[in-house]
């Protein structure tokens, strides 16, 4: 768990330094989970603010083949879902790459639905 909260740490002090990132690519044995804060907007001063608002390419690799990207995905998704909502606040997620890891099917059917590019490097697919 720290090393989750540790890269919601580092995705604010992003932020709050390079508000208009548009890519980024994060490598972690674990906390990739922490990635979750991105599908929701945090309420500073009563207003909703997204974490990365223009950020469209989301790179991700941990060591683990046994990482399983479905939360991943579903903020990906999730994201996207909200851009198309409110697209002068939001960018979509247009591209993820996933590093080693496992992913179920399914959910790269859902990614296409979503209209979100992804590859998927050394991922293992489960049914």
């Amino acid at each position: 768990m720290e090393s989750m909260s540790h890269l919601v740490e580092c995705l604010e002090i992003v932020h709050e330094n390079f508000p208009e990132t548009v890519e980024l690519d994060v490598s972690c044995e674990e906390g990739l989970k922490g990635l979750a804060v991105l599908a929701e907007p945090q309420v500073k001063e009563g207003n909703p603010v997204w974490l990365l608002p223009k950020l469209e390419e989301l790179t991700l690799e941990t060591s683990s083949d046994a990482f399983d990207y479905g939360r991943i995905i579903a903020m990906a998704i999730k994201r996207t879902q909200a851009a198309t909502s409110s697209p002068s606040a939001l960018s979509p997620i247009n591209s993820l790459t996933l590093g080693k890891g496992r992913v179920h099917v399914e959910l790269l059917d859902r990614l296409e639905e979503a209209g979100i590019n992804y590859e998927r490097g050394g991922v293992t697919l489960v049914a």
